[in-house]
């Protein structure tokens, strides 16, 4: 379709400027060259992370944006379907619900409220001797994987999330069953 080619292309040429909606079509037949094997059948996934701002705040790296998982399957009939959603974490739902920047990115995304929050934060921590509680954002943006029955997103410093692999909605957290002592996994692979 001329809907798709433009968007394909517009995306194409802005790199990680701009955001991508979430999508969900069949690719229409005229828009594949060639003929698609009817023995290639299986879903490829990928993630990335489209946003370079959120609810007006200008996000200082494309990284602390939030993750989207991508999926192109070929059910085995020649055709090919294309998805993707971004991640539901729990600051991602909080976002959205308040309607603004909520949590500071690992990369520097911070506003100037949030820099006063953890200012104080750690002047207590010198106080009390504990160590501060600054609220970063866990995007789930760095990697994701088959994993049993499901997807698994994940971040570098954070716990994982798992995902149903045919309609990326977010089921949750996924600690496996509690076997994930340091509450992160290694993710970049």
């Amino acid at each position: 379709s001329k809907w798709y080619q433009r968007r394909v292309r517009v995306m194409h040429l802005k790199g990680w400027e701009g955001e991508v909606p979430e999508i969900n079509f069949k690719v229409p037949q005229d828009n594949i060259e060639g003929k698609l094997p009817v023995d290639l059948i299986g879903t490829f996934i990928r993630k990335w992370t489209r946003l370079i701002e959120k609810y007006g705040q200008k996000l200082v790296h494309p990284i602390d944006g939030d993750g989207m998982v991508c999926a192109v399957s070929f059910p085995g009939d020649g055709s090919v379907h294309f998805k993707n959603r971004f991640v539901l974490t729990e600051e991602r739902k909080l976002e959205q619900e308040a309607k603004q920047f909520l949590f500071r990115g690992q990369m520097g995304s911070i506003t100037d409220e949030q820099k006063k929050r953890d200012s104080k934060a750690v002047q207590e921590a010198f106080k009390t001797g504990k160590l501060p509680k600054i609220p970063f954002h866990n995007p789930s943006n760095t990697n994701v994987w088959h994993w049993g029955d499901r997807f698994i997103s994940a971040y570098e410093t954070s716990i994982p999330y798992s995902l149903d692999p045919y309609t990326l909605d977010t089921y949750g957290k996924e600690a496996f069953n509690d076997s994930i002592k340091l509450k992160t996994v290694r993710c970049s692979f």
